[in-house]
């Protein structure tokens, strides 16, 4: 069970605050040698946005100046 809720957390399917109890600390205790080998950016970078296939010539816009 330790290993299925350590694949979840892993994958970021399920939280650290989801696993039970019971689980929670030997979940913690193999995730920590993965958190000290992860390069972190000092500045974290804005989150990407991207938008496709996205087509409006059917439709008027209408702007409203002020």
């Amino acid at each position: 069970m330790v290993d299925m809720y350590y694949r979840l957390v892993k994958a970021g399917l399920r939280t650290i605050q989801n696993v039970p109890d019971q689980f929670r600390d030997a979940v913690v205790e193999n995730l920590t040698p993965l958190a000290s080998s992860v390069n972190v950016s000092p500045t974290p970078s804005a989150p990407s946005v991207i938008i496709s296939d996205v087509s409006n010539a059917d439709t008027t816009l209408n702007f409203i100046t002020n």
